[in-house]
C-alpha cells in the first residue's frame, strides 16, 4: 500500500469516526440502559477526574466503560480483587451514575480485598474505604438508588454485625470507638440536633463528614425503632435501609424493608453494647427496650406484604417468644408475662396451654434436658451460673438474677424428670456452683483473674455466694 493511499485512508478515518463513535453509541444506548448506565451526565459540581474523563471521551465514553466492564466480569469471575479495585475505579469515572459498578467496587474492597490481609487492622481499613466509597461517592451521583443503600445496610449487618470474619471483634470495637468519639459515652446526639455551642456543632458537623450521619434523622430512626445503641452495627443498618425507603426509587422497596427488619432483629438480640473495663473488650446483650416498637414494625409488615403473611407471622411468632425469654433471663417478670399473654391471645396454640411463665422459660431448654445426659445438662447449669457471676461483676443484676432464677428452674426441672432413677441426679445445685466458682480465674472457666479479683472485692467471703436453692 503506498504512502499517499495509506494517509488518504487514516485522514478518512478521522473524518469518519465521530460519524461511527455516533453509531456505536446509538447502538450501545440500549445496552446500557439493560445494564443500568447512563449517558448523560451533569458535570455541575463533578471532580475533575470526571469532567475530564467525560468531555475527553465525548461518545466513546459509554464505550470504553462497557469494554472495561466485560474485564471486570472476567476478574470478578477469577477473584483477582486488586486489578479488579483499579478498573472498576475508571469505571466509575466514566459512568458514575451506573449504581452497580458503585456497589461491586465496594463489595470488592468490603469482601474481596480485606480478605487478603491477616491484620485487623488492615482490614478494617479496607471495609472502612468501601464504606465511605458508597456514602460519599455513589450517593453523591445516585442519591435515589435503592441498590446503594442496599448494599451499605448489608456491610453494617453482615461484615461487620455477624460473626462470619474472625476479625469481626475487632470491627465491632472499632466502629464503637469512632461513635463514642462523637457522640460520647454513653451515646447521646440530643445536644447535636440543634447545635447550642460552638463545639457542639463542631461535633455535628465532623459525625456527618465521617460517616455521613445526620442527628435530625437518626432521631427520626431513634423514635420509630429504637432505641438504638449506636456503637452497634446493626444501628446503622436500620439507619441506611430507612434511609433509602425515605429517599429511594420506590421500586423493590421489599429488600429495604427486610433489611430494617432484620436489623431491628439484631439490635434486640445484640443491641445493647456492655463495656467490660475489667477485661478489656465489648461484650452485647439483647436490646429490650425496643421490643414494643419491634411488635410495631412486625405488624406493619403484615399490611406491607401480604403476599408473605405466612413468612411475617412465623418470624414475628418467635420473636415473641424470644422477647419473653429474653425478659425472663434479664428478670423482667412482670413485662414477660405482658408478652407472654400477648402470644396466647394473638397466635392461640403456639404455648401449650398447660404451661405458665415459668415452666414455658424452662421449657426453652427442656428439650436439652429431654436428650441431655447428667453431664450435659450439668454442662448447661454451669454455663448459667457462669453468666450469673460475670453479669455480677459488671453490675448488671437484673440478668444476674435471671440467670441464677433459669439455673435453678432448670436443675429442678432435670431432678424432677428423673426422680426414679437416683443414679442419674445431678449433686444439689450449690454444690454445683460452688465448683464452678472454684474453678474461676483458670483457662478456659469464663472467668478472668481480674473479674474474679472484682467479684472477690465485693463479697465478704473468700469465695461469692453462689446461687442456691
Amino acid at each position: 500500500m503506498n504512502r499517499h493511499l495509506t494517509t488518504g485512508l487514516l485522514i478518512l478515518g478521522i473524518l469518519a469516526g465521530p460519524l461511527l463513535g455516533l453509531r456505536f453509541q446509538r447502538d450501545l444506548s440500549q445496552a446500557r440502559g439493560i445494564l443500568g448506565l447512563s449517558g448523560e451526565l451533569t458535570l455541575e459540581k463533578a471532580p475533575p477526574m470526571i469532567a475530564f474523563t467525560t468531555i475527553a471521551f465525548g461518545g466513546f465514553r459509554g464505550l470504553l466503560a462497557n469494554i472495561l466492564w466485560a474485564r471486570a466480569i472476567k476478574l470478578q469471575d477469577q477473584e483477582q480483587y486488586f486489578e479488579l479495585v483499579s478498573l472498576a475505579h475508571w469505571i466509575t469515572k466514566l459512568q458514575p451514575d451506573f449504581s452497580t459498578v458503585w456497589c461491586i467496587q465496594a463489595w470488592n474492597m468490603v469482601y474481596g480485598v480485606s480478605k487478603q490481609f491477616s491484620a485487623p487492622a488492615d482490614r478494617w481499613s479496607w471495609i472502612q474505604s468501601g464504606l465511605q466509597l458508597l456514602r460519599e461517592e455513589a450517593l453523591r451521583y445516585n442519591p435515589r438508588e435503592p441498590e446503594i443503600y442496599r448494599e451499605l445496610a448489608w456491610f453494617y449487618l453482615d461484615k461487620i454485625g455477624k460473626q462470619t470474619d474472625e476479625a469481626n471483634a475487632y470491627y465491632k470495637e472499632a466502629l464503637a470507638t469512632e461513635i463514642s468519639h462523637f457522640l460520647g459515652r454513653p451515646p447521646r446526639y440530643d445536644d447535636l440536633l440543634k447545635p447550642a455551642t460552638e463545639e457542639a456543632s463542631q461535633r455535628a458537623q465532623a459525625l456527618f463528614k465521617a460517616l455521613r450521619l445526620d442527628p435530625a434523622w437518626m432521631a427520626k430512626v431513634d423514635e420509630k425503632y429504637g432505641p438504638l445503641d449506636w456503637r452497634v452495627p446493626e444501628s446503622h443498618a436500620i439507619y441506611w435501609a430507612a434511609l433509602g425507603l425515605d429517599r429511594g426509587h420506590q421500586v423493590d422497596t421489599i429488600r429495604l424493608r427486610r433489611l430494617v427488619w432484620q436489623g431491628i432483629d439484631g439490635c434486640f438480640r445484640r443491641g445493647r453494647l456492655i463495656a467490660n473495663p475489667i477485661d478489656r473488650k465489648l461484650e452485647f446483650g439483647p436490646n429490650l427496650d425496643m421490643i414494643d416498637n419491634a411488635h410495631r414494625v412486625f405488624e406493619d409488615m403484615k399490611k406491607e406484604e401480604p403476599e408473605q403473611q405466612f413468612a411475617v407471622v412465623r418470624a414475628h411468632k418467635q420473636f415473641l417468644l424470644s422477647a419473653v425469654y429474653y425478659l425472663y433471663t434479664h428478670n423482667r417478670i412482670e413485662q414477660a408475662a405482658r408478652w407472654f399473654n400477648l402470644v396466647r391471645t394473638q397466635y392461640p396454640g403456639t404455648i401449650p396451654a398447660e404451661y405458665d411463665l415459668d415452666s414455658f422459660v424452662v421449657s426453652t431448654v427442656s428439650e436439652k434436658v429431654e436428650r441431655g445426659k447428667p453431664d450435659q445438662v450439668r454442662a448447661l447449669i454451669e454455663g448459667f451460673i457462669t453468666r450469673y457471676y460475670v453479669n455480677v461483676a459488671l453490675g448488671d443484676d437484673d440478668q444476674a438474677n435471671g440467670y441464677s432464677r433459669l439455673a435453678q428452674q432448670t436443675h429442678a426441672l432435670f431432678q424432677q424428670r428423673y426422680a426414679s432413677t437416683p443414679h442419674l441426679l445431678l449433686p444439689p445445685l450449690s454444690e454445683i456452683a460452688n465448683r464452678v466458682v472454684a474453678g474461676f480465674g483458670q483457662p478456659g472457666s469464663g472467668i478472668s483473674e481480674a473479674m474474679l479479683r472484682r467479684l472477690q472485692g465485693e463479697s465478704s467471703s473468700p469465695n461469692p455466694s453462689p446461687p442456691a436453692r
